[in-house]
């Protein structure tokens, strides 16, 4: 079992703004979301401009342990991995990059995805130590179509108050759903079945000067509503 390498931010004492979302967020989609034990699934990882040499913390996270995500490779404009799931549960697949300097903002995107192996039990709100994360408050695989998701933002390991989340089904365009509390919390409608997506990004002062002038960090969380089994 191989824990991934956690990634130490300086601390930031300065307001956390809301920040349009860009290209360079990036996003996990497993090849399948509803998985088996022993079944090895392809894991795309898309946007934010990166390289497999980019990528950090490809993991994923189960009630067992955490196993590495493998094999990253460049697939067009997609860089695909492996994972093969352990044990049953509701599991988490993360990823980060390395930061990116561009005209003085210092970037770094993180992501996570969801699947479920055979057992809807609490894992989905394990908080797997991104700088940026989604923490679920319920589980998504118990959603029904016009359901809401509360989620629940943490920056460097606090509640992230004020910031715009914005969610998209499927292939549709990204609809803003609201900014959160001061607890960093808000609920997202979740109005039909299939993938959903939800994404968030901050900037903040960067406390190191000298290379950059901000930070920007942005966070994703995938999950997909399956179609109810027959009789």
């Amino acid at each position: 079992m191989d824990l991934p390498a956690r990634l130490h931010f300086s601390t930031l004492l300065i307001l956390v703004l809301a920040l349009p979302l860009a290209a360079r967020d990036l996003s996990l989609t497993p090849s399948e979301f509803v998985v088996s034990p022993g079944q090895r699934i392809a894991v795309a990882v898309e946007g934010g401009g990166t390289v497999p040499g980019r990528l950090r913390d490809a993991a994923l996270y189960t009630p067992k342990g955490v196993y590495n995500v493998v094999n990253l490779r460049a697939d067009g404009a997609t860089i695909v991995g492996d994972a093969t799931i352990p044990a049953r549960g509701t599991l988490i697949l993360t990823v980060r990059t390395t930061p990116e300097i561009v005209a003085r903002e210092r970037r770094t995107s993180h992501a996570k995805a969801m699947v479920l192996c055979e057992a809807k039990d609490d894992h989905y709100g394990r908080v797997t130590g991104l700088a940026f994360e989604f923490i679920p408050e319920a589980n998504p695989y118990r959603l029904a179509s016009g359901d809401r998701l509360p989620v629940r933002l943490l920056l460097h390991g606090r509640p992230a108050a004020g910031i715009e989340v914005r969610l998209a089904h499927g292939d549709d365009a990204m609809q803003a759903a609201g900014r959160t509390d001061s607890a960093g919390r808000i609920a997202v409608p979740i109005t039909a079945l299939g993938r959903w997506q939800l994404h968030a990004v901050a900037r903040e002062k960067s406390a190191e000067s000298r290379a950059a002038d901000w930070e920007a960090i942005s966070t994703s969380l995938t999950f997909s509503l399956p179609e109810p089994a027959g009789p």
